[in-house]
């Protein structure tokens, strides 16, 4: 998620939460804004996000790594509210048989969540409509 507009612009889906779910998900992110310079990756210091796997991708792409403090869930409260979101109201209620049909469920949720859901911290925007505005701005 792009702190700034609230963007989801990477992510991943797999059966198994290991270090190639990390990095692809971060390799989507990275990609989908054309590689850009002088990115903060923050998140949480769980094992995958400390892992010296995951360490050396970022220090080859010359990222930055912010950590939330152990134990404080506040940090980052941003993405947590999105998980829950979409958990409790989209993906809970429903049942998948094959990995492709959630695969598919996400994608829809996250393409809803950036196009259609407006933000109270965006003004009322949906992230797209914020980033396309500010782009407009900034031109």
């Amino acid at each position: 998620m792009n702190l700034f507009s609230r963007m989801i612009i990477g992510y991943a889906v797999s059966c198994r939460i290991d270090n190639n779910i990390i990095i692809n998900a971060f390799k989507t992110a990275y990609e989908n804004r054309d590689a850009p310079e002088g990115v903060t990756f923050h998140s949480d210091q769980g094992s995958n996000y400390t892992s010296h796997q995951y360490q050396d991708l970022l220090t080859t792409l010359k990222i930055e790594q912010s950590f939330s403090k152990r134990g404080t869930t506040y940090d980052n409260s941003v993405i947590e509210a999105f998980f829950t979101n979409m958990k409790q109201g989209y993906l809970n209620n429903r049942t998948f048989t094959f990995l492709d049909d959630l695969k598919l469920a996400v994608y829809d949720y996250i393409k809803y969540y950036n196009e259609k859901s407006p933000h109270e911290s965006l003004g009322f925007k949906t992230p797209l409509a914020f980033e396309n505005d500010y782009k407009k701005t900034n031109a």
